[in-house]
């Protein structure tokens, strides 16, 4: 039987934190420990060991407010889990009951350890999809970046048994350790990370089968604190995919005519949408794709910029 160490990354969001800390405990069975790395501009130790009053379940709390980004804090947090699977939280999620129990027997009912990583069912995802969301992903998402089809199929519309992944969502997903091991998190991402979640399950999923596991549910409830603004939000929507071409896909034919089709259907976002900061972030993320491909610019600059 395995066992699960839930490691979660938190900035400046005490309250969700606390409650999503009262949904891991209640879990059965529990998770053996639960690491919290902490980047918060004041400490939350009190409040959180309260929480673990009376509880079997080993606590692990970092304050480090100095790391400069979520992969340092989920890297230093896996340096510290002792447990044969890692389960990478978010700080504003809930889980539902049953959610530790679904995800822990897809690996124990797979003795050959094919399956090295397993992600939940987001219940509230499809209630923050528009129309034109889901037929832009469905018109220009293809070749390799069709990780973002498989996981919006499987959100809007879940299977009744576990089945394959091509990527994971960040705000929870599970690996077995020497999966994680072997790959850590990129660590020339800073600051807000976006994106990182998708490029390391495309790389796990060279080494490994993913699963969505459509019985371990939760709300992801995407607090507006601590999160990038709508306007940098589109900017690095266009520039992360620039990141995830440049490490993870093949350099094919078929997968740099992909990558241009991609980029063709932000360009006609420009045209359809009439929320500006959504066109301005988007069109300074053109522009400053064009301005990388040149030489006028450095893309992991552009990724890090705007952690506070």
């Amino acid at each position: 039987m395995n066992t699960v160490s839930v490691l979660i990354a938190t900035k400046d969001r005490a309250d969700d934190l606390r409650e999503c800390l009262t949904s891991v405990l209640s879990q059965d069975p529990p998770p053996s420990e639960v690491i919290i790395v902490d980047q918060s501009r004041r400490p939350q130790h009190e409040a959180v060991t309260t929480l673990f009053s009376g509880s079997r379940v080993r606590l692990r709390y970092d304050y480090a407010p100095a790391l400069p980004g979520l992969t340092h804090a989920r890297n230093r947090a896996l340096d510290q889990a002792t447990s044969s699977v890692v389960l990478f939280l978010d700080d504003d999620v809930v889980l539902n009951p049953g959610y530790l129990r679904a995800m822990l027997s897809v690996f124990d009912d797979d003795p050959a350890e094919r399956i090295g990583g397993a992600g939940g069912l987001i219940t509230n995802l499809p209630e923050t999809m528009s129309t034109a969301q889901r037929v832009r992903s469905w018109l220009f998402y293809r070749g390799p970046f069709s990780v973002e089809r498989d996981a919006l199929q499987f959100h809007l519309r879940p299977s009744a048994q576990p089945r394959r992944a091509l990527r994971l969502y960040g705000s929870n997903m599970a690996f077995r350790r020497r999966i994680v091991d072997a790959l850590r998190f990129d660590e020339s991402y800073t600051g807000y990370s976006f994106g990182e979640d998708r490029d390391f399950c495309a790389l796990a999923g060279y080494q490994c089968e993913l699963r969505w596991v459509p019985e371990a549910t939760l709300i992801h409830k995407e607090t507006p604190r601590s999160r990038l603004d709508r306007e940098r939000f589109c900017e690095l929507r266009v520039l992360s995919w620039l990141r995830f071409f440049q490490r993870c896909a093949p350099k094919t034919f078929v997968t740099r005519l992909s990558y241009v089709w991609l980029n063709v259907g932000f360009a006609v976002l420009l045209l359809k949408v009439w929320d500006m900061p959504t066109v301005r972030g988007t069109l300074r993320g053109l522009r400053r794709l064009l301005a990388i491909q040149f030489g006028r610019g450095q893309l992991l600059e552009a990724l890090s910029e705007g952690w506070r």
